[in-house]
């Protein structure tokens, strides 16, 4: 009895699940149906709507032609040129743009595909054609270029007015010199002039002005001068006796120190009684009054003053200084006789006669003359 009952149960929940099961697929075969019906129509509308366009586009094309076949039979029969006549509604400008148009288009209907770097030139050039440039862009553009420019072209000319104005400032101190210099020199040409026709002597009336010993002084001045000029370069030795020189007449001897250093050494020298029965004083340990054989100047007591170590470095400064400044003058003469070929040459020729001239001086004169035997 109970296994009766349970099979009939089961019975009974797998009919309910199969029921079930059918009812769900026939609503889902419903929705397929509708859904399938729903694309139908979706695409039915798209092919009528694209079937009204192309009428459309094809009913308007032919109206056009219609109405240019319509055009042309008046303008034949008013005895009219059609082609010159459509044109009136146009401007030139537009006209000739349209016909540069239509040629693009055709020459791009006459090309066909040949390869890919022509398809992608092709492409390029169409893609190029529809380009829309910022127009904002390219004149804001243009004009930061423009200012620059004008910038570049100010600065330029601010250089050159400059420059320009240093010339006229260098050319103007050249000539003032230069005037100065010729006011002098015929200041003093008049002079000697005025002189001779009063039958004075200029050389010595310039003078007047002047002391006895002022005027010995600088002629003594400018015979050391000429005679530091005429002598020209023999060795080394000879040139550091001359700087040697020249430093020691620029010397300015600290005479207060020495006046000092001589109390001093007074004060503490040693009474001496000669043979003539004079007293004297005498500097026994050779601090003031040294000899050759005096080391009294390497003593650890005798160092210089900051004064004297000062003025020590500034001589040295304006010696490098003066030795950056020197260059050497040139010992050619523009008007003498070219007998060399090169710069080694010329040398060995300065040698030769600075050694030999003495000898060979008159054989040389007389071969000028024409007189040598």
């Amino acid at each position: 009895m109970g296994d009766s009952l349970e099979t009939e149960s089961t019975t009974s929940g797998f009919g309910e699940v199969k029921s079930r099961i059918d009812r769900l697929q026939v609503l889902r075969k419903r929705l397929d149906e509708a859904s399938q019906a729903n694309r139908q129509e979706i695409y039915a509308e798209k092919q009528s709507k694209r079937i009204n366009q192309r009428a459309e586009v094809c009913a308007e094309r032919k109206s056009k032609i219609a109405a240019k076949l319509s055009a042309q039979k008046e303008a034949e029969e008013r005895g009219e040129d059609y082609e010159r006549k459509k044109y009136w509604n146009y401007s030139i400008e537009s006209v000739e743009n349209w016909e540069k148009k239509q040629e693009k288009v055709d020459k791009r209907k006459e090309i066909s595909f040949t390869d890919y770097n022509q398809s992608a030139r092709k492409k390029y050039k169409r893609l190029v054609s529809e380009l829309t440039p910022d127009l904002e862009e390219h004149n804001r553009q243009k004009s930061s270029t423009l200012n620059s420019a004008k910038v570049d072209e100010a600065s330029q000319a601010n250089r050159q007015e400059i420059y320009a104005e240093k010339q006229s400032k260098r050319i103007n101190q050249r000539a003032e010199v230069c005037a100065e210099r010729k006011s002098k020199i015929a200041a003093k040409l008049s002079a000697q002039k005025e002189a001779e026709e009063r039958g004075e002597d200029y050389e010595r009336k310039k003078y007047w002005n002047y002391s006895i010993e002022s005027v010995e002084n600088w002629e003594k001045k400018q015979e050391k001068v000429d005679k530091r000029k005429e002598i020209s370069f023999t060795d080394y030795n000879q040139s550091a006796r001359k700087k040697y020189k020249r430093l020691v007449s620029e010397l300015t001897p600290d005479l207060e120190e020495h006046n000092r250093q001589k109390s001093s050494t007074l004060n503490s020298a040693k009474v001496v009684k000669t043979k003539n029965g004079e007293k004297v004083l005498v500097d026994i340990d050779s601090s003031f009054y040294r000899d050759a054989n005096s080391m009294h100047f390497a003593s650890v007591d005798n160092q210089p003053s900051d004064k004297a170590v000062d003025r020590l470095v500034d001589d040295v400064n304006k010696q490098i200084e003066r030795r950056e400044k020197y260059s050497r003058k040139k010992s050619i003469d523009e008007d003498s006789n070219v007998t060399y070929v090169n710069e080694r040459n010329r040398k060995f020729n300065g040698k030769v006669n600075r050694f030999f001239d003495k000898y060979t001086r008159e054989i040389r004169e007389n071969l000028e003359r024409g007189t040598a035997i």
